[in-house]
């Protein structure tokens, strides 16, 4: 149901409307959700794949902001453990790193 719903923000992955306080009240549903999907299946690297794209689009300023990318880096680390073999994974944690300023030497 929560899935359908994104797709009221003309789907939450474009950042042009992810911003807009409707789509960030469906995202911080999303990331609950996700949260209970992980508790029941704690090895679903899908669901951890959704919660890391969630708190990358969760709007916030300064620190808050800062918090959500360390909370996707999480999510993307944990996902590519459990699925080593997704490239999505692997491209969103590489896209998370670099938003912290996290680059391989």
């Amino acid at each position: 149901m929560l899935l359908a719903e994104a797709g009221s923000c003309e789907d939450w992955y474009d950042y042009d409307n992810a911003d807009d306080e409707p789509c960030q009240e469906i995202l911080r549903n999303a990331a609950a959700e996700y949260r209970s999907v992980i508790k029941m299946q704690p090895k679903s690297a899908d669901a951890y794949m959704g919660l890391g794209e969630v708190y990358l689009n969760l709007d916030g300023k300064g620190d808050k902001k800062h918090s959500n990318f360390v909370k996707s880096l999480a999510n993307w680390r944990k996902a590519v453990q459990l699925d080593p073999k997704s490239a999505y994974a692997h491209v969103q944690m590489g896209y998370t790193l670099d938003q912290l300023g996290q680059h391989a030497a």
